[in-house]
Order: C-alpha cells, then structure tokens, then sequence
C-alpha cells in the first residue's frame, strides 16, 4: 500500500508541473485543438507488468487440521489486453467516466525438488469509476471499482508422498478470485483521436482457497495484493 501511495503522489506531481508548463487550459499545446472535449468512448490496448504478494495457510482436506505456519511469497508476470470506457467532461474541465479492462497474464513455473507448479493462462478484468482534471492535452486522474481473475494451474508430485499424491501424479485447479481496485493515471492526447496512458493500479483480492485433491490439502489465502502498471493507447471516437 505504501508504494501505491507513493505512485499516486508521484503522478500528481507529474501532473502540476505538466499543469504549470500548459500555456492555457482551455487551449491545447498541440495545434489543431487535439483534445479540445474529452468526452466520448474510447477502445485501446495496453501491455505491463503485475507485482503479487500473498499469505496462505496450508489445511487438511480429510481432517481440517493446519498443516504448516503460514506462508508468504511474491511473483511478477507481464500481462497484456485491451480496455474501453466513456468519458463526460464538465464545463470546469473535471472529468467523470467508467472505464473495464481486460488483461492475460501467465505466471513461472517454480519447483522445490518435490514438488512442481506450473501456472497456466489467467484472465483477469477490473471495472472501475474514474474522475479527474483535463489540462489541455493532458489528462490526469484517479480511478477505483471492481476486480476479478480466474486462471489455475497444474501440481506436480516429483518425490514422496502426500496424501493420495505419489512421485509422477497431478493436480490441477482453476480459482476464481475478487477485490477491489484503486489507481491513478495520466492520458496524453498526441492527436484528435489518439491518446497514450500510463496507470498504476493497486489490487486487493478477498480470501480465498485453492485445493488440490490428490494432494488433500488447500491453501487459504488471507491476503492477495497485486500492483499493476499499465502502458497504452486508446482511440476516442
């Protein structure tokens, strides 16, 4: 949390020096009054990168018993997708919309000597409110709503034996997860219908489990954090 409070105070920075270096707010830099009105729906793609953290509790599936303290741990994927909203700019240049976005990702596999995880393809999405401050070209704003992913993965027993899981054997499972999402960005129209963004996005995931039944055993997370950072374009229509 406290880098995406960092982030977010980084982008509003960014933000008043862009401000104090606009000769007009009312008048575009860039000839031709590219971003003159903001409002209007939008498509675009986006690539970057995601940051997790998580805790989890390993439990017995047969007797309920904790197997082991809790665990945590960090991964990094890139992610890849594509997003659209729709924008209402007010007479003071503040901007409401809502913006969805949808994003694929797949994690690196990771081994112990006995056992294997091998992440497959996740599908991960927000839908989110956004508001903020049009300063020319230049829009700046912060966002919050909805998110959710959906992906699984394979275990793989490479040596001993856990509960029905025998050296060669294995798992498989798919989880569905949700939270809620914060962020901050900033949008740079380059022509009448183009723009270029970049946005950080802090994710936060309720509890949830995932199960391995030839492993009788599930691990609980009580936390799952993710910070995202975007880069795209969009096309206003």
């Amino acid at each position: 949390m406290k880098f995406c409070l960092a982030v977010i105070a980084s982008l509003i920075t960014s933000t008043a020096f862009a401000a104090g270096s606009t000769t007009s707010a009312s008048n575009p830099a860039i000839p031709g009054d590219v971003a003159g009105n903001w409002s209007g729906f939008y498509v675009g793609g986006h690539i970057g990168g995601q940051w997790a953290n998580g805790t989890y509790t390993p439990y017995s599936t047969t007797s309920g018993a904790q197997l082991a303290p809790a665990i945590s741990g960090s991964s990094s994927s890139f992610e890849g997708g594509g997003q659209a909203g729709y924008d209402y700019m007010l007479d003071s240049r503040s901007l409401v919309g809502v913006a969805a976005d949808l994003s694929l990702l797949k994690g690196s596999a990771s081994s112990n000597g006995l056992v294997a995880f091998n992440p497959q393809l996740t599908v991960n999405g927000t839908i989110r409110a956004r508001a903020g401050y049009a300063f020319g070209n230049l829009l700046a704003y912060a966002t919050g709503g909805w998110v959710w992913a959906s992906g699984g993965g394979s275990r793989t027993q490479l040596a001993g034996v856990i509960g029905l899981a025998t050296p060669g054997t294995v798992d498989r499972e798919n989880t569905f997860k949700n939270g809620f999402v914060l962020g901050a960005g900033l949008e740079y129209a380059i022509a009448r219908n183009w723009s270029l963004f970049a946005e950080y996005q802090y994710r936060s995931f309720s509890p949830f489990n995932v199960t391995y039944a030839l492993a009788q055993y599930t691990s609980r997370y009580s936390t799952n954090t993710v910070n995202v950072l975007q880069f795209g374009v969009n096309y206003r229509f």
